[in-house]
């Protein structure tokens, strides 16, 4: 004869007694399931609840100036001058709704005056392009010093950063440089790293990349006095390598968990 174990519990109910699971089980059920509940919350932390921009503009940094913001905004209002000077003539223009175009034009119109950029990327890799080592070190110093100047006239955008080289060879003593020049001169003249400031990082190619871009933030954190996990950056998702691997895995997910 053999023990039984039991699992369910006698409820009164109408017509008779029901059974329900026991409590012990679906505590043993949460115990099974706690390291993938714990996984989720990790892997998957849902939104951060903060402004995130609508989109990036991405400048070369040689073209790059201080008061580029209000530029293009003078640019922008000038092109809805031509095609959309009043509420009627935007609407013909655009094809937005008759009974909307007043709220539109208007939500428009105060957006480029505001903020026509909502997030810079100065831009140190294609729009740049190549350049003399020194040309590029200046270039560097220089652009940080006019974020900071911008930051502190409050005409930088909400959302800032900059795009460097690669981490492939051919470019990664370059990029590192660069990124190095920029982030030590806004530690020097801002004292931080601006809220909203992201690093962005192209054509990665493999997980080590992006566990190499994740030492390089600590250790430049550390070696310019910014707060730890100051220095954010974002995956620039461009070549086949990082959408799949030679394996046939999506290497694109493990980059991700790597950053």
């Amino acid at each position: 004869m053999t023990a039984t174990r039991t699992f369910t519990t006698d409820i009164p109910g109408a017509g008779g007694n029901r059974r329900q699971l026991d409590q012990s089980v679906l505590t043993a059920l949460d115990d099974l399931l706690a390291r993938d509940d714990a996984a989720l919350l990790s892997r998957y932390p849902g939104e951060v609840g903060s402004r995130q921009p609508v989109h990036t503009v991405y400048v070369p940094a040689n073209v790059f100036q201080e008061d580029i913001v209000s530029n293009w905004g003078e640019q922008a209002r000038a092109a809805l001058a031509l095609s959309g000077a009043d509420p009627q003539t935007f609407a013909a223009a655009s094809g937005v709704a008759v009974n909307l175009v007043e709220q539109v034009y208007e939500r428009v119109t105060h957006k480029l005056l505001t903020e026509p950029i909502e997030d810079l990327r100065i831009d140190f890799e294609d729009g740049y392009g190549r350049h003399a080592d020194t040309a590029e070190d200046s270039l560097a110093i220089l652009a940080a010093r006019g974020l900071t100047r911008s930051m502190r006239a409050g005409t930088a955008p909400p959302f800032t950063g900059i795009r460097f080289k690669s981490l492939e060879a051919p470019t990664r003593r370059r990029g590192i440089t660069t990124l190095d020049l920029f982030l030590g001169t806004l530690a020097e003249t801002l004292g931080c790293v601006p809220d909203g400031f992201v690093v962005t990082l192209p054509k990665v190619t493999s997980v080590t990349q992006v566990q190499v871009m994740v030492e390089l933030c600590h250790k430049l954190e550390e070696l310019h006095g910014l707060t730890a996990g100051a220095v954010r950056f974002e995956l620039q998702i461009e070549t086949p390598q990082a959408i799949l691997g030679p394996d046939g895995v999506a290497t694109v997910a493990a980059m991700i968990h790597a950053s």
